[in-house]
């Protein structure tokens, strides 16, 4: 197996040269690559109920899904990513100690006490240190984890919190109390990562490390371009889902439901508790979300409102669905 450490700390680059390295080569490879800030979300979760859109909207986090299924993670300079990439020639190992060995090991070997929980996290004194997913593709395999170790954790966990509940059928992360690795050796990500790779290359037969060329590299900006940096894969892969709350008028009460499929608002259903009367909107104008991200979010904000207004004599109500479209 081969060392591939990137030169950049573009998530989107990254995330790609892992499907890149995965379809278009046959090379046995170690990949190890920091990000800057992002919040990358599993491939079969919804976008809107695992993380706080507006937030990183706001301080400039980048969002990118990947290949692999599991949970959201936050990335940013102090979280160290490593994607074992291989083809296949049995069952892969169950045990996450078995599939990453040198990981284990030199943690292990900096004192750590490793619990392994869910198949696919690694714990210490009850802080998950480490979260790790796989994707196979015919006979060729991603296992692929992050390590936290000098991480904003405050940054992390403002980030991935909903501000809704969302009714759905995809994924959801599994919440859990996350710790540094720093915090627990006193060992910083550039040593820690020394480490990784020394007790790589004792485990590995005819290690090489690799660089990516210039079509290799032109070829991942151009997966980057038509796949990781678009909303078609980012947001419209997200699975079906219903946001609910509710809105109280002096002595009314409304449930309100956005219904959304494909990341795109299709319907808006107001209910009246008190009468129990139902009134469904349907939205004719194809409106794509989140709409802040959009330069014409304003206007398609009024297409919405004009919509609503047929059917609903109530402003105030109104522009709580407005607001409730803005702040998803």
């Amino acid at each position: 197996m081969h060392l591939l450490k990137s030169n950049t700390n573009c998530p989107y680059f990254n995330i790609a040269a892992e499907e890149y390295i995965l379809n278009k080569t046959n090379m046995d490879v170690l990949f190890v690559y920091q990000n800057d800030r992002a919040v990358v979300i599993g491939k079969h979760q919804n976008v809107f109920a695992e993380l706080d859109l507006n937030k990183c909207f706001e301080s400039g986090v980048n969002l990118v899904r990947r290949l692999s299924g599991g949970g959201a993670v936050y990335h940013d300079k102090g979280n160290l990513n490593f994607s074992f990439l291989y083809t296949k020639k049995t069952d892969y190992p169950d045990k996450i100690e078995d599939r990453y060995l040198s990981i284990i090991n030199c943690l292990e070997k900096i004192g750590l006490k490793l619990e392994f929980k869910n198949s696919n996290s690694i714990y210490v004194d009850g802080l998950k240190i480490s979260g790790n997913s796989t994707h196979i593709s015919k006979n060729r395999v991603i296992q692929h984890g992050t390590l936290l170790i000098e991480s904003d954790l405050s940054e992390l966990n403002k980030l991935l919190k909903p501000k809704f509940k969302f009714e759905h059928k995809a994924v959801d992360s599994i919440r859990s109390q996350v710790g540094n690795i720093k915090d627990l050796t006193g060992l910083g990500l550039v040593k820690i990562e020394e480490l990784i790779i020394e007790e790589f290359k004792k485990n590995s037969n005819q290690f090489k490390e690799l660089r990516l060329n210039k079509y290799d590299e032109l070829e991942v900006h151009n997966l980057v371009k038509t796949k990781y940096r678009s909303w078609e894969w980012n947001y419209e892969y997200s699975a079906n889902s219903i946001l609910e709350s509710e809105y109280h008028e002096k002595d009314k009460q409304f449930k309100i439901q956005l219904r959304i499929s494909k990341s795109r608002l299709i319907s808006v259903l107001v209910k009246d508790i008190e009468s129990n009367i139902n009134e469904e909107i349907e939205i004719k104008e194809s409106i794509k979300l989140p709409i802040f991200i959009f330069s014409s979010c304003q206007k398609k904000l009024e297409i919405i409102k004009e919509e609503l207004s047929f059917k609903l004599n109530n402003k105030h109500l109104i522009e709580k669905i407005s607001n409730m479209l803005m702040e998803m």
